[in-house]
């Protein structure tokens, strides 16, 4: 875990010398979706997802599940608390920081466990043993919306108060799953994880040609603002080097869009928590009426 948490620093701070890259202007005629849908990403390298990890098992505090994402079953941990099939709770869909899923994420997710949630943090194709490839922001946005379908449809779910959530990595799945339509939530936020198409800095990592014509721009939430089908509340921890200095810049590009860029107190890692705390005080003040 050491690894990935420098070598997300590395990558937060090769953002921060990005300043100033404008965004390449989306097809405002075309869905997003059908703009994925109509790309051939071409993987240059195929394999797991480039994070050591622990084996994923059952214990006092969560399930090891398996939900369907296409013809897979892709493993993810369902937080035991508020699991209860006498009544439906709302629920958060948590999309991990990193490449690989763990034990510490749902445990990352104490405050929403705190306030009646219930949590499920799905790991995506190519991560902690599943079948598939890591793709980067590909694939795995179609495995994270396969986790937020399955959540829904659970019998202790209300599934008109579903949400999602992600932090680093898991901010940019966040961000791009609410470019697609027909994902039962009503809005998702992250910490983090507005990236540029350009992804520099990420050379070693990458499973794609970056100088290929829209391989980067698809997967990046800031090149499609206008293609937004979900609100979408980035949370940007002030002294963050990634993105703090570029939230006044990420705030102008928001305007007029489904996207609201929050300046948070922290770090790339400390502002995790300020972030959930907020993104939970918005849902109370849009909460809708409970399904009895």
């Amino acid at each position: 875990m050491l690894r990935v948490r420098n070598t997300l620093l590395t990558i937060s701070t090769a953002l921060a010398l990005l300043g100033g890259c404008q965004p390449a202007s989306p097809d405002t005629q075309t869905s997003y979706h059908q703009q994925k849908a109509a790309f051939h990403t071409r993987l240059t390298k195929t394999g797991p997802a480039p994070q050591d990890y622990e084996e994923l098992r059952s214990d006092a505090d969560v399930w090891l599940v398996k939900y369907p994402a296409g013809s897979w079953q892709l493993k993810g941990l369902l937080a035991r608390p508020n699991v209860d099939s006498s009544q439906r709770r709302p629920a958060l869909v948590y999309l991990h920081g990193g490449f690989a899923l763990g034990a510490g994420d749902v445990a990352a997710c104490q405050p929403f466990l705190d306030a009646g949630y219930v949590v499920f943090a799905p790991a995506y194709r190519g991560e902690n043993g599943n079948p598939g490839h890591f793709e980067l922001f590909w694939g795995e946005v179609d495995d994270a919306k396969a986790a937020v379908r399955w959540l829904a449809r659970q019998p202790y779910v209300d599934s008109t108060r579903v949400y999602a959530f992600g932090h680093s990595i898991g901010g940019g799945v966040a961000g791009l799953l609410a470019l697609e339509s027909g994902v039962p939530m009503r809005f998702s936020g992250g910490s983090g994880g507005m990236y540029e198409a350009s992804f520099a800095g990420w050379e070693e990592m990458l499973p794609f040609d970056p100088n290929k014509p829209g391989e980067g721009r698809l997967r990046v939430l800031r090149d499609q603002l206008p293609l937004l089908q979900h609100p979408h509340y980035a949370y940007l921890g002030t002294a963050d080097e990634g993105f703090g200095p570029e939230i006044p810049e990420l705030q102008r590009l928001a305007e007029g869009t489904k996207l609201t860029v929050v300046p948070t107190p922290g770090d790339h890692f400390s502002s995790l928590e300020p972030a959930m705390h907020q993104f939970l005080r918005l849902i109370d003040a849009q909460q809708p009426a409970p399904v009895k």
